[in-house]
């Protein structure tokens, strides 16, 4: 795709963002503090296939239950040294799902790392509540991605692992916060991060067919900015441009050309740095994390691919987002992925109504080019 035009910064305007960036970062460290216990003293399970896996404290312990081999259909009981049941796991051959028609309030989600690119959408760690009427009920467990859709609506569904489902739900009795604020006050405790700890650390080593995955393109060339912190791979026979515009504030700007001299994505890395927001209704079409980028940025960055509609218009684009393209309350979303003491944009670069519709959007995105765009994209890595 040709470029329209590209996306326009202007430091003398967004001088102060320069001065805030040390500040986020900051922040950034506190809301993605570590687990509540220490690598040292983990314990790692693997279930008796030898594939599905996660780790808990040495003090805690783990009952298996088998009620069939075939199909197989197994449960796991993880207790906490006064053997009191703290999460329960089920992974089988068959399942059901009992859809909510409640309203649903997201208080955390973040993709679990070693699930990334073993099933589709990615499965999260999520803590959310479900309203219906008066009564209010907290949940915390493995989400088939986010908890709530990009259009607003709760999502119910099964982890599909391989040939399995799984399903790790937090055991809570009776009801356990009187209200939001107690809720996360309880999140953000040594419970709640020791447990959160655990179903972050769930592993599978199978790989979802090639249909669905977007692995780095064959002879992947990898790039790296000047800070020696940001990279990215891009297929062998592309090339990449680029200009350090200014070393203290430190300005990075890159530019990807395709085999045959396209501009193809346009990528800003900065001390400085200005968004626009405008109203619009925002249909996402697929949007993944960034595997590279879990942990240095919160939200976690993904890779992901929208409309727009505004006035009459729409505009398809695609890049890196902080978090997902909209909120978990439905609503579009602005920003810069804020990472270090830097920002970064990048865009794919889309030249007039690249598609009549959603359904060619689509089939482009899961063709050739699309795929290999959307590698790029999730290749990026930060260290």
């Amino acid at each position: 795709m040709r470029p329209l035009n590209r996306v326009a910064f202007f430091p003398a305007v967004v001088a102060a963002a320069a001065l805030s960036l040390a500040g986020c970062a900051a922040d950034t460290a506190v809301e993605s503090a570590p687990p509540a216990f220490h690598p040292d003293s983990l314990v790692t399970v693997t279930f008796p296939d030898g594939k599905l896996s996660f780790q808990h404290p040495k003090e805690w312990h783990v009952e298996f239950f088998h009620a069939s081999e075939s199909p197989y259909v197994g449960t796991a009981t993880v207790s906490d040294p006064t053997s009191q049941a703290k999460i329960s796991i089920y992974t089988g051959q068959i399942a059901d799902v009992v859809a909510s028609s409640a309203a649903r309030t997201v208080l955390e989600t973040d993709p679990v790392p070693g699930l990334v690119g073993q099933s589709v959408p990615t499965p999260h760690a999520s803590f959310f509540v479900d309203r219906s009427g008066d009564a209010a009920q907290y949940r915390m467990g493995l989400t088939p991605g986010l908890p709530v859709s990009p259009d607003g609506e709760a999502q119910d569904g099964l982890v599909m692992l391989g040939d399995r489902v799984l399903t790790a739900d937090v055991v809570f009795t009776g009801q356990p916060f009187a209200n939001d604020e107690e809720a996360k006050a309880w999140y953000w405790g040594t419970e709640g991060q020791a447990l959160k700890a655990l179903l972050m650390s769930f592993s599978y080593p199978a790989i979802v067919p090639a249909a669905t995955s977007s692995p780095v393109p064959l002879g992947p060339v990898t790039f790296t900015f000047a800070d020696g912190r940001l990279s990215f791979a891009h297929p062998e026979g592309w090339r990449v441009e680029h200009e350090e515009v200014s070393a203290s504030p430190a300005v990075e700007t890159a530019t990807v050309y395709d085999a045959g001299g396209n501009e193809q994505i346009n990528i800003y890395y900065s001390q400085v740095g200005d968004a626009t927001a405008g109203p619009a209704t925002r249909f996402v079409l697929e949007t993944d994390p960034v595997p590279g980028l879990i942990g240095h940025s919160v939200p976690t960055p993904s890779s992901s691919f929208f409309v727009d509609h505004a006035n009459g218009a729409t505009h398809y684009r695609m890049g890196l987002t902080p978090g997902s393209p909209i909120s978990p309350d439905g609503k579009v979303q602005y920003g810069l992925i804020k990472i270090g003491d830097r920002i970064l944009t990048a865009d794919v670069l889309f030249a007039g109504e690249p598609f009549a519709d959603d359904v060619a959007a689509k089939a482009w995105y899961w063709g050739d080019e699309g795929r290999a765009l959307k590698a790029i994209l999730m290749s990026f890595s930060y260290r």
